[in-house]
């Protein structure tokens, strides 16, 4: 079974709200990955503690709502939404399991695949609500700094903001919402129209 291109929630393909793309490594599986767009099950995900996508949610809730802010208020937003402005996506082309020991020398092996993978990233039905492109954990290996190089393009020639930032895990917070502080005003935007009003914090009970 081939794994997505990207990942959305519920109904965000039919709205028209801007997105957040965020691009990781690869998925932590082994096999190819095709184009098509994957839903996130809700149930497995709302029971997540760790993981790339429950970080990014701590992360975009921290920069929109404040520092106290966690994932679950952000995901519960978007459940009830049946949607979220959040995308992920992965730099490389083929999933490599945690059991992998040297993933640099095995993403290598596949270098010849990266720009028609990233090419069908920006080239999705979802690439005109892009506002937004995070990349995270990108490292110096020929791979990452290839994709890297792709993913930059891929943005100047679309006028989206692109910036970088340590690997989605939770224990990089701070790292990652220093990185992330100069693209805040663009993620306030994004998520208040998401929510479609000046300023959501009194839902979660939090303050900037």
């Amino acid at each position: 079974m081939a794994h997505p291109l990207m990942y959305v929630s519920g109904n965000t393909q039919e709205q028209e709200f801007p997105l957040i793309l965020t691009i990781g490594r690869e998925p932590n599986y082994d096999e190819l990955l095709d184009d098509s767009i994957g839903i996130i099950n809700d149930d497995e995900f709302r029971s997540m503690s760790g993981g790339v996508w429950v970080t990014a949610y701590t992360q975009f809730a921290k920069q929109f709502f404040g520092s106290t802010a966690t994932s679950r208020q952000l995901k519960d937003i978007c459940f009830k939404k049946n949607a979220s402005p959040i995308v992920f996506a992965n730099a490389f082309p083929m999933a490599i399991p945690n059991s992998v020991a040297d993933k640099a020398d095995m993403r290598n092996n596949f270098i010849a695949s990266i720009p028609i993978h990233v090419a069908n990233i920006f080239n999705s039905q979802l690439s005109k609500r892009f506002r937004l492109v995070i990349q995270h954990g990108a490292d110096r290996s020929k791979a990452s700094e290839l994709a890297t190089e792709l993913i930059k393009n891929e943005c100047a020639k679309r006028n989206i903001p692109y910036y970088s930032s340590s690997f989605f895990y939770n224990g990089n917070s701070i790292d990652i919402q220093e990185q992330l502080r100069n693209a805040s005003p663009i993620i306030q935007s994004i998520f208040t129209e998401f929510f479609g009003t000046p300023d959501k914090a009194v839902i979660v009970g939090v303050t900037r």
